[in-house]
């Protein structure tokens, strides 16, 4: 899968999750600063991609996820 597909694919989560259909994200997004984002916010936009993606996050690899363009380095790591 292509960077700009998981790109589209974890928009479309976030902003699933968020309901916000509208937002916009930028690569350097700091995800924490999105209205609305909390840990269980996080927790279930985590739970989404685990699953979409049919991958599994490392406990060390979540702090690295709140930055948009680390989540999705990470996720194309793991689809590798």
């Amino acid at each position: 899968m292509k960077r700009e597909e998981i790109i589209i694919n974890v928009t479309s989560i976030i902003r699933s999750v968020l309901k916000n259909n509208e937002l916009i994200i930028v690569e350097n997004q700091d995800l924490t600063e999105l209205e609305n984002w909390d840990s269980l916010t996080q927790v279930a936009i985590i739970a989404q991609i685990e699953k979409q993606f049919s991958i599994r996050f490392k406990l060390l690899e979540l702090n690295r996820l709140k930055v948009f363009s680390e989540m999705i380095s990470i996720i194309e790591s793991k689809l590798q």
